[in-house]
This record gives C-alpha cells, structure tokens and sequence, in this order.
C-alpha cells in the first residue's frame, strides 16, 4: 500500500506551443489537506483537471491510490470536484442535491437516506434538508457542494477556488468550516488557490507554483519562514528583498552587498562574488533606539504610515534611497512615527533568510 493518495512523476501538460505544467513531480499522503497556490495562470488548476481526468498529460504518469490513471476516464476515477460555481440544482431540496450521485450509482432509499444523513450533520445543516437551495445562504451552499461530493467517498476531494465568490468574512469563516469537515472525514482534500492567507489556513502542505513549475512544497511555517525562491518570498506574505552579491565570508556567516547596503545573514555553500537575495519579513524588523544594537542597522525617514488595526506598517527610506517596509504590532507602545521623521531600522543576521535559487 502506496502512503500517498495522489502521485504526479514527471507531468507535463502542453496546450499548442504554450507549456502550461512542465516536468512536475509530487506526492500527496494520505489524509492531506495539500494546497496548490499560484497566481492565475501558473499551472494549478490544469494539475487539477489532471488528476480528475478532465486534461491528459503530455507526458508523465499520474496514480491516485496507487493506480494508474492513464487512460481512465473522470467518471471512473475515485475523485470528485467542487467548483466556484457550485452547480446545484435550484429546483431540488438539499437532501436531494446531496443524494443526486447515490441516486445515479443505484443505492437503496436506506443506504441513501443514512448517508444523507450523515453529510448534514457533517456540515451541521441537520435541519435543512427540506429547504430550497434558495433559502441557503452563500455558506450554506457551498456546504452542500461539499456535502454532495463527499457522500460518494471519493478517495481525492478536488476543490477548484470554491470560496472565490464569497465575501471577506464568510470565506474566513468557511474556511474554518473546511479545515474541520476534511479533518472529520479523513478525506484528501486537493485545493486549488491564489490566495496564500486561504493555503496558510487550511493546509497541512502547500505546492507554491509559478510559470508551470513547482517552486517549493512544505507545511506553512516552512515556506514562510525559509522561503527557497525570490518568487515564493514575494508571494507568501510580505517581504523585503535585497539583491546582490556575496561580498565576504566569515565562519556561519556572510555579509551581501545589496542597494547599498552591507547586509550580514547566516550563509554556507556560497562563494565571494555570488549573485544571491536576502530575504526579511516586516515583522523581523526593529525599529528605534533598539535597533542601534544590532549588527544590520540603517538611518532613515518614515516616508509612508499605513494603520492596519493590530499592526502599524511603516515605509521607511534608507539614507542610500533603498524603500523598506517595517511592521510593528500595536501592544502597548508609544505615539507612532508620523512621516518625515529620521529612524533606525535593524534586524538580526538570523533574522534573513539567503535566497539562492530562482534568481534572475
């Protein structure tokens, strides 16, 4: 028995000319709730429609619960998908929306009812089984399209973008709601997204794709806070970017020539004139009489302060022109920087992360 539900070894997907997946190769355990976040036209949703049978690989071997998959139709594959536009059938109840595809497998009116059943007290919607599916709010239908694609127990969940349509609030809110039906059910969910706050959320591991390639895979925390690529830095999250070269060498430690700027970061298996990054997020950096300590320090002005609630991010530019972004919480601190005024900025050496990949 294969510890993975989904393998993809060396899958690449041409349209014409235009080279949408190229040379991908990963694996999903069972039980995952595994996240493939890009911006559009990066390659993800093709993946998708790839393992669900809906596209053929150009090259390459896809196996979802150790079997092959070539040749096999979307009907014949243990997969289901849930969409955006969720597809429901407004002229039927909710038990009937959700006991649609046992009806089509031939199921007994028990088998149907017990499992219907079951799916809404998954999504706890016992007592809304008789109601039009025009009496259900916006998250109220996109559990019932979880719940109808669940009750056939597919082994692989694909979800395609499926809160896009939401607003702010109820997709954060359904969100939750996912994270706790997939971990209930036990299901692999496969989910397909642009926005990497929704990935950080729910996932237990997120394929960052770019161009048609897989960038870095890892849980939240680890493409986060060691991000591999310049690409994947800018895209999860904020971040401050130094480019240049490495300048000198001293034990576990480099310092990188960038905007200017001498910037000293944890470093090995580089060599003196080597292009690299340096990446450190806005919440790494100090900003006041404490950063006048620390080995990376640069004077500035505040050109740009921007309240955010439970943070204040600051624009500051440094002596040498170079435009850094600077986030503090707002606990029990003084009056803010108001623009125009003159600050040091610092951060530790182990605050960067050396980026060394992916560069341009």
């Amino acid at each position: 028995m294969t510890e993975h539900d989904v393998e993809l070894t060396r899958v690449t997907k041409t349209f014409a000319e235009v080279v949408a997946v190229d040379d991908v190769s990963f694996g999903i355990r069972k039980g995952e709730f595994f996240s493939l976040l890009g911006p559009s036209g990066c390659g993800k949703t093709t993946i998708m429609r790839m393992i669900s049978g809906f596209e053929t690989p150009t090259k390459g071997t896809i196996t979802i619960a150790g079997e092959d998959m070539r040749n096999r139709p979307p009907f014949r594959r243990p997969t289901n998908l849930v969409f955006q536009h969720l597809a429901l059938f407004p002229h039927m109840t909710v038990e009937q929306n959700i006991a649609f595809g046992l009806e089509m497998q031939g199921g007994s009116k028990a088998e149907i009812a017990r499992s219907v059943g079951q799916m809404l007290d998954l999504i706890q919607l016992p007592e809304y089984g008789k109601r039009r599916i025009g009496q259900l709010s916006g998250g109220q239908k996109q559990r019932v399209a979880i719940a109808r694609a669940l009750v056939r127990q597919p082994t692989v969940l694909l979800l395609d973008e499926p809160l896009g349509a939401l607003d702010l609030k109820l997709r954060e809110q359904m969100q939750l709601e996912l994270k706790r039906i997939q971990r209930e059910v036990g299901t692999t969910f496969v989910y397909v997204t642009h926005d990497q706050k929704e990935a950080i959320t729910m996932s237990n591991s997120i394929a960052v794709m770019n161009a048609g390639v897989i960038e870095q895979i890892g849980d939240a925390n680890e493409i986060y806070e060691n991000p591999r690529t310049a690409f994947v830095a800018h895209f999860i999250g904020e971040t401050n970017l130094f480019e240049g070269k490495v300048d000198a060498m001293d034990g576990g430690e480099i310092t990188v020539g960038a905007d200017a700027l001498a910037i000293r970061v944890p470093g090995n298996g580089v060599s003196t004139g080597q292009k690299v990054s340096v990446s450190v997020r806005p919440e790494k950096v100090v900003l006041g009489e404490a950063a006048r300590e620390l080995p990376n320090r640069y004077d500035g002005k505040v050109e740009d302060v921007i309240y955010q609630g439970s943070s204040t991010s600051y624009q500051i530019r440094l002596d040498g022109g170079r435009l850094v972004t600077v986030m503090e919480q707002n606990v029990e601190r003084g009056e803010p920087r108001h623009a125009g005024a003159s600050v040091t900025i610092g951060w530790r050496p182990d605050k960067g992360v050396l980026i060394t990949e992916g560069l341009r």
